[in-house]
Formats: structure tokens, sequence, C-alpha cells
């Protein structure tokens, strides 16, 4: 892949990706050109076959991203503002809804938008050092990337309110007992646990890994009975592919399964 301005990007034998953010100065806020150049990344990823699993974390060791750069936001029109909003918006969009899944690593403060960047990401390992917070609402603002949203489906109506309406800082370990990081590991292991983890998705059959995450982000927001039958229909999809035979197969031999793929 090209050089970046803002962001390293690794791929790894294992078929994991590894996206740092890297403005660590400024503790990796995101601006519209870092995230233009994030985007671009992910477009680059969906083509690359190879790579089955991503990670984004953060450079440096105190934050995963500390949330937007407000500086030049100060003087933004309201026309200007909703122009921020949508761009921040549809990235946010195309991390939630790429097809493979992903992994944030969150080495540090994950604030404003860098907690909805972790929200609209699969799952969230969290270092012990790590702190959440959606603190818009102390610079007279309000989440604008979905993240309002997303963290009510995660850790329900009234534990979001409060997050969002107190501007409060949680730490890892009450990340983790509300359901907002799904993995704690210490600090300097995170990346070596978050690989382990991916690993685990990158030996399944990978037709199956991403139907499951499309099934589960779309049926989500439907009533349960529509939800199930689109679930039916992903299911006989499956069908589609040699992964459904060969691992079936290889369960009735008792041997592992050699996934490809690759549809019939």
């Amino acid at each position: 892949m090209k050089e970046r301005q803002t962001h390293l990007v690794e791929l790894l034998k294992g078929h994991t990706a590894v996206i740092t953010m890297n403005r660590p100065k400024i503790l990796n806020c995101l601006d519209l050109d870092s995230m233009s150049e994030l985007s671009e990344i992910f477009d680059e990823l969906k083509e690359n076959e190879d790579v089955r699993t991503i990670i984004i974390t953060g450079a440096g060791d105190k934050a995963f991203c500390a949330g937007d750069d407000v500086k030049p936001m100060v003087n933004l029109n309201p026309k200007e503002a909703r122009e921020w909003v949508n761009f921040g918006q549809q990235l946010m969009h195309k991390i939630e809804e790429f097809e493979k899944p992903i992994f944030a690593a969150v080495n540090g403060y994950a604030m404003g938008g860098g907690i909805e960047m972790a929200l609209a990401c699969d799952f969230r390992v969290a270092s012990l050092k790590a702190k959440f917070g959606v603190p818009e609402v102390k610079i007279g603002m309000c989440p604008a990337f979905g993240g309002g949203q997303r963290l009510t489906r995660l850790v329900g109506t009234g534990m979001a309110k409060w997050l969002t309406l107190s501007g409060c800082t949680i730490d890892a370990q009450e990340a983790y007992r509300i359901g907002l990081a799904e993995f704690l590991a210490p600090q300097e292991e995170l990346l070596e646990q978050t690989l382990r983890l991916a690993d685990e998705l990158n030996a399944r059959s990978q037709v199956a890994v991403r139907m499951s995450k499309v099934i589960i982000n779309y049926g989500r927001d439907m009533d349960i009975r529509t939800a199930c039958r689109y679930e039916g229909f992903v299911a006989a999809e499956c069908y589609a592919s040699e992964d459904q035979r060969e691992g079936m197969q290889a369960f009735v031999e008792k041997r592992p399964p050699s996934f490809t793929g690759k549809y019939k």
C-alpha cells in the first residue's frame, strides 16, 4: 500500500491489517484530511483479498483517538457544520458496514469522534489504561457521527444518556462492565491479544464470517419476524459457497476444514 500522511498501515502474514492513526502529538485527533485518508485505506483493504480482519489503533501510549480537531471547527456556520457531519457519518457507516470484521484496539483516550469510531467497529479491545467519554456537551455540542445512536444500541438508553448528557469519562473496567468494551488487555499486550482474537476469525470460513456480520448488522433494526426471515435467506445463500460443503464434510469426517472462500 502507498505511504500515508496521517496513518500507518501494516499487512501481517496472518491475514490481518493493522491501521494506526498516526498523529500522536495531538492525540490522534480527526480532521478532514485524516478522515479522507482513512476512508481511502478502507477502500483499498476492501479490494485486498488477502486481508480478512482489520485492527484500528492509535500511535503512542496516550490516545486511541481523542476526538475531532476542534480548532478548525470553531467558526463553522450551520451549512459547513452539516457538510462536516455528513462526511464523518459516511466514514463511520463505511467502517460499520465494512464486510470484514474490524477490531478497535483502544490504547488510551477514546473521546468524542474517537469513541464514535470505536463504536462503529465490530469489537472493542480496551487497554487497562483506556479512557472512554462523550464530552461534546462540555463544548456546547452533541455527538454528530452516529455515536449517540450506536452507544444506545450497545449499552442501553439510560447509560447512553448518562454518558452523553454528563460528558463524564469512564475507565476500561467500567467500559467492560457496561458492555462498551468486549475485551480487556494489559497495555503492553493490547495488540498481541487483539491479533489473537483476529486470528480466530481468520481461521473461519470467510463467507460465513461476512454473512454472519451482515445478518446481525441489518437484523437488529428489523422486527423479530422480518429479521428471522432475512437471516434464513442469508443462511440459505451459504449453500452457494464451497465453504459450506467443505465445513460440513470436514465435521462429518472429524477433520479440520480447509476453507477457500470460493463459490460453487
